[in-house]
């Protein structure tokens, strides 16, 4: 069993298509991940794996099941993506002109489009032309979620393309090394569900 930071680690082994757990394994290290997968009764068989975007389970996957296409879990995604956003957000608060302009605004950029209220998002749009970097930080993790909400597996590479435009742009202006993520995981993986 892995313990970080007071809590537990397990890792779960799930059969997808049949909406069932297979098995609960204490544990995340590649070799616990592996004996766990090692006791699939048809490994040839595994298609697809969706998981978090851990090295250790991507290494036991690749050993274990190595014709099985791994598919990064998108809530793991999306929350990686956050992350970046909160940086770049982070470093314009430290400067003197986001100081104030970003005291308690920091939300309208961290939640979803559609839980804005108008007058958030006003507010939003006002503080976007304010801070263009936070803003193209802010359109790529939307572009990201709205791809995830509508891209179906005969989409998903047609739809990557348009991903990886937005962070071209973004590239240009400075700011995609922060949300580079976005397009290597829409890039290696078309999948991605």
């Amino acid at each position: 069993m892995l313990e970080r930071r007071g809590r537990r680690y397990d890792s779960i082994l799930c059969d997808l298509d049949g909406r069932k757990v297979l098995e609960v394994s204490a544990g995340r290290t590649k070799d616990e991940v592996s004996h766990l997968l090692e006791r699939l009764s048809n490994c040839d068989g595994v298609q697809a794996v969706s998981m978090d975007m851990s090295t250790t389970f991507r290494e036991a996957v690749q050993l274990v099941l190595p014709h099985a296409r791994i598919v990064a879990d998108h809530f793991q995604v999306i929350q990686h993506v956050s992350k970046a956003v909160k940086k770049v957000i982070g470093r314009h608060a430290k400067m003197e002109a986001g100081k104030q302009a970003l005291e308690g605004q920091r939300h309208l950029f961290l939640r979803s489009q559609e839980d804005l209220s108008t007058e958030e998002e006003h507010s939003r749009a006002a503080l976007a032309l304010a801070f263009p970097e936070i803003a193209m930080a802010w359109q790529l993790k939307e572009a990201l979620r709205t791809w995830y909400a509508t891209t179906s597996a005969s989409t998903a590479a047609r739809d990557a393309g348009s991903l990886d435009s937005q962070r071209q742009r973004a590239w240009a202006q400075g700011i995609a090394h922060r949300l580079v993520c976005l397009s290597q995981l829409a890039a290696r993986n078309s999948g991605l569900f």
